[in-house]
Order: C-alpha cells, then sequence, then structure tokens
C-alpha cells in the first residue's frame, strides 16, 4: 500500500502546477482465500475526472495485478476490466459479500 500513497504523492508534487486532472479510485479488495472484502482505500490514481458513483456498485478486477475490487466509481479506468455482471467467480462472491455487509468484512 505504501507504493500507492508514494504514487499519489508523487503525482501531487510533479503537476502541481499544471492543469492535469486526477482522482482517487477507491474501493475494497476481495479476499478469495477469507471469501470477505477488506477496507474501503485508494485503489490506485487515475488521470481525469470521476463522473460521480453508480447507483449500486461494480465489481472490476485489475490486469496488472489480478486483484478483484468492488467500488461504487461508475467507469472503469483501463488498466482494470468491469466484471460485475458474471455469475460466477470471484466477482459474483465478492458482490455477495459486499451484500452481507459488516459479516463480510475481514478481520
Amino acid at each position: 500500500m505504501n507504493r500507492r500513497w508514494s504514487l499519489l504523492l508523487g503525482l501531487c508534487f510533479a503537476f502541481a502546477c499544471s492543469d492535469l486532472k486526477t482522482y482517487a479510485l477507491s474501493g475494497q479488495a476481495y479476499d478469495e482465500a477469507n471469501d470477505c472484502l477488506e477496507e474501503d482505500l485508494v485503489i490506485d490514481v487515475i488521470e481525469g475526472e470521476a463522473s460521480g458513483t453508480c447507483e449500486g456498485v461494480r465489481c472490476i478486477r485489475s490486469l496488472e495485478t489480478g486483484t478483484y475490487y468492488v467500488t461504487s466509481h461508475c467507469e472503469v479506468p483501463t488498466a482494470y476490466e468491469d466484471l460485475t455482471d458474471q455469475d460466477e467467480g470471484p466477482c459474483a462472491l465478492a458482490l455477495a459479500a459486499y451484500e452481507l455487509g459488516e459479516e463480510a468484512q475481514c478481520e
């Protein structure tokens, strides 16, 4: 996680004098081994402007790490794939865990 904060801080300093817009993509990582969701954290820093939140949540997978996340962001950045509509597999399980609320939070 320190790498992500370093990246965020670096972007802040590098582009402090420009018009470049970025936003923090946040969400909860899905822990497949324990069938639970981690706490809501910054997943990535994305160039552009956030479009707001969606009705409900999405399940996305990082193409870089293969990690699954549940997020309320509408647009799926290019480094991720949207697997929200899958009926089986890790995203279906992650979304089911999200619906359970506190009961499905990792300890």
